[in-house]
């Protein structure tokens, strides 16, 4: 877990430094998607010149990533696509109430997500676990780190007095950060 979650920082501090970010929307036809994988000139691809559907992606995006992308998230909107090293990528969205960030790897599958929402999507067991606690304080963000089959909840939360961090895996949680507000 320790390796995959530092592997997913480190794509995210890749990519805000890199700048080479594409916009994309969802489109069914998978034709097009496969005209801009075949363009050898090394610029990114623009499919259709309708603003509404127009579809740009980098070259050397995994055609597997973005089918997979497209039916896993049909919701996303404002998509933008990173090409990272050795074949990998990674898309930033929004999706319904969460904005989200997903890496894949060089065969198309995706191996993390971290997805950032309000108390409204926290799940309801790692709310109430949260609660029992720290009944007084008031949630603000979640940051849910999800790498292959094992999800990490992040929970801030302040009170009056001071903001803290809590980390929730598996039925358990543990301060993992805190400050005080004076």
């Amino acid at each position: 877990m320790k390796k995959y979650l530092s592997t997913s920082i480190a794509f995210i501090l890749l990519a805000s430094v890199t700048g080479a970010a594409y916009t994309q929307s969802p489109s069914s036809d998978a034709n097009l998607y496969a005209k801009a994988f075949f363009e050898s000139n090394g610029s990114p691809v623009t499919l259709n010149e309708n603003k509404d559907t127009a579809v740009t992606l980098p070259v050397g995006l995994n055609l597997r990533a973005l089918r997979g992308f497209n039916k896993m998230y049909k919701t996303a909107s404002h998509a933008k696509w990173y090409i990272l090293d050795r074949g990998q990528s990674m898309v930033h969205f929004s999706n319904d109430f969460a904005r989200v960030i997903a890496f894949y790897d060089k065969w198309g599958q995706q191996i993390s997500r971290i997805r950032y929402y309000n108390e409204k999507g926290l799940p309801f067991a790692v709310r109430n676990l949260v609660r029992s606690k720290y009944y007084d304080f008031s949630i603000y963000v979640v940051i849910e780190v999800t790498v292959r089959d094992k999800t990490a909840y992040f929970v801030k939360i302040e009170d009056n007095t001071c903001w803290k961090t809590i980390k929730a895996v598996d039925g358990e949680m543990e301060v993992t950060e805190e400050f005080d507000k004076t």
